[in-house]
């Protein structure tokens, strides 16, 4: 059974930026042979700073190497691919840092907003295509977020625990994690999630596969079953900072992730 974990890093990370800067025009007093002119000015609202793409991919680095990649690396089962997209403007030097990642477990591609979706499934079959393997799990992992040690096992065991059971595709989830805040180092249990960021899908590897990312996570289990993994043990951390876009701290119970998450 093939196990992918799907990334995407910064694709659509550039454009986002060009958008969301809004041009005024003002006048200002600027020496010249008439006088005064009208000078175009650019003014980047304190809103937009937050996807400045250079400082946006500093930041996340450390958060990348310290949460994600630090999780994925000690995963105990090996038999997995991560693959990780790159937006084509990233810069050469910083591409270079990730693609020095690389090894059999670690896949770096260079894409654009407009053929990512393409793009993707056309690798995933590739491989596939490359493997004896009979199923493929599809699981989607920000780059800011982390799994615990074992998820990979777990999940393949659920999964296969499942097939015969039900039709294919269906789909695993662990709906309940933690949270942790970076800015004020605490961490909480998240609320229970029948369909998150974690979720895992699981198909016959064939040509008409549609991966994990065939729409928004929160409907996955609305298309298939979905087998709740609940245990003592929680299998993921969604991480807080000061560039999440919608996550926000829950007002779950206050507690310590154990050093044997990773």
């Amino acid at each position: 059974m093939k196990h992918l974990i799907l990334t995407r890093f910064n694709v659509g990370l550039y454009n986002l930026y060009k958008s969301s800067i809004k041009e005024y025009r003002k006048i200002i007093t600027v020496p010249s042979r008439c006088g005064y002119m009208t000078k175009k000015l650019t003014i980047i609202k304190e809103d937009d700073k937050k996807y400045e793409p250079l400082q946006w991919m500093v930041d996340r680095k450390k958060i990348f190497l310290n949460y994600c990649y630090k999780s994925i690396i000690n995963q105990t089962e090996k038999d997995f691919e991560w693959l990780i997209f790159f937006d084509k403007e990233t810069p050469v030097k910083e591409l270079a840092f990730y693609k020095g990642l690389e090894n059999d477990n670690i896949k770096i591609f260079i894409t654009n907003e407009k053929k990512l979706k393409k793009e993707r499934l056309e690798i995933i079959k590739k491989i596939l295509l490359q493997n004896k393997n009979d199923y493929v799990i599809t699981t989607r992992l920000d780059n800011d977020d982390s799994l615990h040690k074992n998820f990979v096992l777990i999940t393949k065991i659920m999964a296969k625990k499942m097939l015969g059971i039900w039709e294919l595709p269906f789909a695993i989830n662990f709906p309940i994690g933690y949270c942790h805040d970076t800015i004020n180092k605490e961490t909480r249990l998240s609320p229970f999630e029948e369909s998150n960021p974690f979720i895992s899908v699981v198909e016959k590897s064939n040509m008409d596969i549609k991966t994990v990312l065939q729409g928004q996570h929160l409907s996955i289990s609305n298309k298939m079953n979905t087998k709740q993994v609940i245990e003592d043990i929680h299998y993921w951390i969604r991480i807080i900072h000061k560039h999440n876009v919608s996550n926000r701290m829950p007002s779950g119970s206050k507690v310590k992730i154990s050093k044997s998450f990773f």
